[in-house]
């Protein structure tokens, strides 16, 4: 007997769908940023703190989120690309960067693995 169809017999009302690993995490944050755009976690002020003083250049930023540090280093002058797997996080920071005349280019990607 699948472990699923075991938790089912336990739980009937239960419903599990055959999911990757990768494809519920992004299920799981897309819901988030769907249900409260504004939770996003908020700038890194470290990375702040690392970049003052630095010459602008290229950024590359993976799991950007609503891209607040990408956000951040644009207004500083650098170029940046941010990706993420949570396609709703990356329409939320497309169109910031879109409001604010940025240059940050973000990409949703969903394949994690080989």
């Amino acid at each position: 007997m699948k472990a699923g169809s075991r938790l089912n017999s336990l739980n009937p009302n239960l419903s599990l769908e055959t999911k990757s690993i990768d494809e519920m995490d992004r299920d799981f944050w897309n819901d988030a940023y769907r249900e409260n755009p504004d939770h996003a976690i908020a700038e890194d002020f470290f990375l702040s703190d690392e970049v003052e003083g630095l010459q602008p250049g290229t950024a590359l930023d993976l799991g950007c989120g609503t891209g607040l540090n990408a956000l951040m280093l644009a207004e500083r002058g650098w170029s940046v690309v941010g990706f993420d797997w949570a396609e709703h996080a990356i329409e939320l920071a497309a169109q910031a960067v879109r409001d604010r005349g940025l240059d940050a280019t973000y990409h949703a990607t969903i394949r994690t693995s080989a």
